[in-house]
């Protein structure tokens, strides 16, 4: 039954740029991605919620994981395939940023093996590579065991 009253809508539209600020309700700190979810937030709650600062929050609980990095995992949805490997196995990426994001988490142990997919292996071992490569001259530094190589470009390192 409707009384007259106006009531809040709050359907705020935020973007996902990342700029963090502190809110708090009742004794419970939180950070919000920007301030624009935050106000959303405080609308929804009519108000329990509370701008604190700009930045995140700073926890009280101890915190285990300062010394391993902040990894990047938000990513464009862009399909351009690079293929990594994390010494077991072979993987495509859906871009460059995703396996960033995957050499970020594992610490270094993924690592960038070329542009464009993995070849199709399933049984994790190493590719069997193409050994018709195009004369292209983007030079390539590896290793063939005994010494440095330099080689006219990157299919002629993999094949």
């Amino acid at each position: 039954m409707a009384t007259g009253a106006p009531e809040c809508v709050c359907n705020i539209i935020c973007t996902f740029d990342y700029n963090p600020v502190c809110g708090q309700k009742g004794d419970t700190k939180k950070t919000y991605g920007n301030r624009c979810a935050l106000d959303s937030a405080i609308c929804k709650s009519k108000g329990t919620i509370k701008y604190i600062s700009d930045g995140g929050c700073p926890s009280d609980e101890p915190k285990q994981e300062d010394d391993k990095p902040k990894c990047n995992s938000i990513c464009t949805l862009d399909y351009t395939p690079v293929c990594g490997y994390d010494g077991t196995k072979y993987k495509t990426y859906s871009n460059q940023c995703a396996l960033d994001a995957a050499i970020c988490e594992s610490e270094g142990t993924v690592r960038f093996i070329r542009e464009g997919e993995c070849p199709d292996n399933e049984n994790g071992e190493k590719p069997k590579c193409n050994s018709i490569c195009t004369l292209d001259y983007t030079p390539v530094c590896g290793y063939d065991g005994t010494k440095y190589k330099t080689y006219g470009n990157q299919c002629a390192l993999d094949a």
